[in-house]
């Protein structure tokens, strides 16, 4: 479903109300709000939206619809009656939610941090660095653990490793 001749609007929340209904952000709202300038499809940024739009807020942007993922989110009461006739829902790609995104860096933590310190990026970090490749070395030694006590059909709590 094409919207030719459309003029983009983004409504971005600011940190206080996205702390209240998300909690912790990644990027402020000014970050938020100067990467979304830079989208080429973005006309325009609204900052301080609202999370839930009303029909005063539609009408003073001269609003036609609202497009939006169709999960349900916190204090979203009378949303579907309200939207019956102006939502479209989009579709979100599969991997790139800042949930995702922050995880797979938690995940890979001690990778960046140790490639950086190799390329010289973190030079004042050595204890940083002593204590990365420790833990790297421990986790490597609980992985060793975990497939030894498989193989041998023991019990192997999740938790611990």
């Amino acid at each position: 479903m094409g919207f030719p001749n459309t003029y983009l609007l983004v409504g971005v929340c600011n940190d206080a109300t996205t702390h209240k209904f998300k909690g912790k952000i990644v990027m402020t709202e000014s970050e938020r709000y100067v990467s979304l300038r830079h989208c080429k499809w973005v006309d325009e940024v609204i900052p301080d939206a609202p999370w839930v739009v009303n029909e005063e807020f539609l009408d003073k942007h001269n609003i036609d619809y609202i497009a939006h993922d169709s999960l349900p989110y916190a204090d979203a009461s009378g949303l579907e009656r309200m939207y019956t006739n102006l939502f479209k829902e989009t579709k979100r790609t599969e991997g790139i939610s800042t949930s995702d995104i922050i995880m797979r860096i938690v995940k890979d933590y001690n990778q960046y941090v140790l490639c950086n310190l190799d390329r010289g990026i973190l030079e004042k970090s050595l204890a940083l660095e002593k204590r990365l490749r420790v833990n790297m070395r421990l986790k490597k030694l609980q992985e060793k653990v975990k497939e030894h006590q498989e193989k041998v059909g023991e019990t192997v709590c999740p938790c611990c490793y």
